[in-house]
């Protein structure tokens, strides 16, 4: 949990001085009700197939992808891009990015190759999740990767060329 010092209280009268930070709320409800669903996935094939995660299958996939991060040693409050459509994997690797103690940096799937190369750039990132994108701007935007950056693609998702693929992590 976040302890944020001061008389911190939001316009609406939101009391900031102790605040749950949004891993801590995940973590209470995977405790709460691990068996139960936390979100569905619609895999977009002609069986209409709809993946489900309960809290506990969320958590797992989670602390998985936040070993990894952690791993890599990289310094407290590093960048770490996040390039997918929404998507049930988006928002576990933000959620492990957060719990490895990092920053998610939000990269839309629709950008130029120069756009994504000044984001990463800018931002610092230091690793790049690549995971639901079309395939005509997919092929622009990995133009903006650094071929010296770390790529992880989703599991099922982003036809790219990368150092290491979502299930080796």
């Amino acid at each position: 949990m976040v302890y944020c010092g001061g008389n911190a209280t939001s316009p609406i009268g939101i009391d900031y001085t102790v605040t749950k930070i949004l891993i801590d709320t995940f973590e209470e409800w995977c405790k709460t009700v691990p068996d139960k669903p936390f979100m569905y996935q619609p895999m977009g094939n002609p069986k209409k197939t709809i993946v489900s995660y309960t809290f506990s299958e969320a958590r797992t996939e989670v602390i998985e992808m936040a070993t990894y991060l952690t791993s890599l040693e990289l310094p407290s409050g590093s960048r770490v891009a996040l390039m997918s459509k929404n998507c049930a994997w988006w928002i576990l690797a933000d959620l492990a990015i957060v719990m490895s103690g990092h920053v998610t940096d939000p990269v839309y799937p629709t950008l130029t190759g120069s756009t994504v190369e000044y984001i990463l750039e800018h931002s610092e990132s230091q690793l790049c999740f690549v995971g639901k994108v079309d395939k005509n701007p997919l092929e622009e935007m990995k133009s903006g990767i650094p071929e010296t950056m770390s790529v992880v693609s989703f599991i099922h998702c982003a036809p790219i060329s990368i150092q290491r693929k979502r299930q080796d992590v």
